[in-house]
C-alpha cells in the first residue's frame, strides 16, 4: 500500500533472503521468482524491512522514493 500497491520494479540480487517467516512476520512483497522482498510485522504496524535496494533507486523510482518518505516521517523529521 505505501508504494501504491501494484506491480514494483525491484533491483534485487541476493546471495541469502528469507525462506520462511515467523508467524508475526507478514511477507510483503513477492520478486517474480518468489523471494521475498518486503515484510511487514502484525504487532509493530510502524514497522517493516526491504531486502531489495531502493536506495540505489530512490532517485528515479517513485515507489522507492516512497519507503525514504515514510521512514522520514515516522522517524518525525517532516511533519
Amino acid at each position: 500500500d505505501l508504494c501504491g500497491g501494484g506491480p514494483l520494479t525491484v533491483n534485487s540480487f541476493h546471495h541469502q533472503a528469507i525462506r520462511d517467516c515467523a508467524p508475526s512476520v507478514c511477507p510483503a512483497a513477492r520478486s517474480e521468482d518468489g523471494v521475498i522482498e518486503a515484510v511487514c510485522f502484525k504487532n509493530h504496524p510502524n514497522a517493516l524491512a526491504v531486502q531489495y535496494h531502493p536506495e540505489r533507486t530512490f532517485e528515479t523510482d517513485p515507489s522507492s522514493r516512497a519507503l525514504f518518505t515514510w521512514l522520514v516521517r515516522a522517524a518525525g523529521g517532516a511533519r
